[in-house]
């Protein structure tokens, strides 16, 4: 599970400053998303599946501009689904996604090519068919697939290949596909080396991977980039830098980027002061289930922060940090009369 950790940067021109990064975290899968990632309906994970299939499918054969058309709708319904989170609970969710799934069904990948291959692996991963997936993904890694190496690389990282962690196996599939210029495999071989998982910690080439995913516009890659430039790891630090990068995370959806922009905006730190902004960085954080976003937003409130005093607001923004485990939170909470949340 991935939690919210303070990390103070080094005192600049607004004094010391303390982001949040995102700890537990482990590599991308196109099922399932992030592995770990915590804060995700399952409706919505099982969603975010379909959505990385479609998109791994994207390639010469399917790139005219009927299925270009095709895909951005179902990006579209894919975005507005989410925003219902709960699928089971809402006709109109449930009508997008079924209209989702229509449009992903007319892709339909060539039978035993690499993306085909990528396909039916996925949809064994989905009913946690491991053995069956695993033989669909090497076959098609074996014919070069990126997106085959990259979840054989999830597969051993999680255990699920073999039952048992192998960060060698899965830093070689990684780089792999990550030297076939595939984005999430760039991200998580650069994990690989910012964490020492399969290869020697390397920093250097860790930066390298990111920013190269990152310039591709994949999310959690720019959120690291930001995170490096907030705190000058490996980088020059420049706070500015690490603004337009987590701005363009944040922009994607990303909950961590989202709450260091508010925090950046709050102090004043690469960017202009603006509570304003700070506030709706904040509240798309907490939303996306960002436990310090939602610790913040109760200190605004419960201290006149910039904002009216509303004991009651603030209230509420402790409880659902505290739901996420923020200690400071609960404690707060307990201090204003406030019932801590049974789980």
């Amino acid at each position: 599970m991935s939690e919210d950790k303070s990390v103070p940067a080094e005192s600049g021109l607004f004094g010391a400053v303390s982001y949040v990064q995102q700890i537990g975290t482990d590599a991308i899968s196109s099922v399932g998303g992030l592995l770990g990632f915590a804060h995700k309906t399952p409706a919505q994970d099982e969603l975010a599946a379909h959505n990385a299939a479609v998109a791994s499918v994207r390639k010469d054969d399917n790139d005219d501009d009927d299925n270009d058309s095709l895909i951005e709708k179902a990006h579209l319904i894919f975005e507005e689904w989410c925003d219902t989170n709960e699928r089971e609970d809402n006709d109109e969710a449930k009508t997008q996604y079924e209209l989702y799934l229509e449009h992903q069904a007319q892709l339909k990948p060539v039978p035993g090519s690499p993306q085909f291959k990528f396909v039916a692996g996925w949809r064994y991963l989905q009913k946690k068919k491991y053995a069956q997936a695993m033989d669909e993904f090497m076959e098609g890694a074996a014919a070069g697939s990126p997106e085959c190496q990259c979840e054989l690389g999830a597969m051993h990282l999680s255990g699920l290949a073999t039952y048992r962690r192998n960060e060698e196996a899965a830093a070689e599939y990684f780089r792999l596909a990550a030297n076939q210029g595939l984005a999430k495999a760039q991200f998580n071989f650069a994990l690989c080396c910012t964490n020492g998982w399969g290869v020697p910690k390397n920093e250097s080439k860790a930066v390298q991977l990111y920013r190269a995913a990152a310039d591709q516009g994949f999310p959690g890659a720019e959120y690291e980039m930001g995170m490096r430039y907030a705190l000058g790891k490996g980088v020059a630090r420049n706070e500015s830098v690490a603004a337009t990068w987590f701005e363009r995370a944040a922009s994607q959806g990303h909950a961590m980027a989202q709450t260091n922009l508010g925090i950046m905006y709050f102090e004043g730190a690469g960017v202009t002061k603006s509570i304003e902004k700070c506030l709706f960085w904040y509240r798309k954080g907490a939303k996306g289930g960002s436990a310090t976003a939602q610790n913040n937003l109760g200190d605004m409130f419960e201290n006149a922060d910039g904002v009216d005093r509303d004991l009651e607001k603030a209230k509420e923004y402790y409880k659902d940090a505290a739901l996420n485990g923020h200690t400071r939170a609960s404690e707060r909470l307990v201090a204003l009369g406030g019932s801590l949340p049974s789980n």
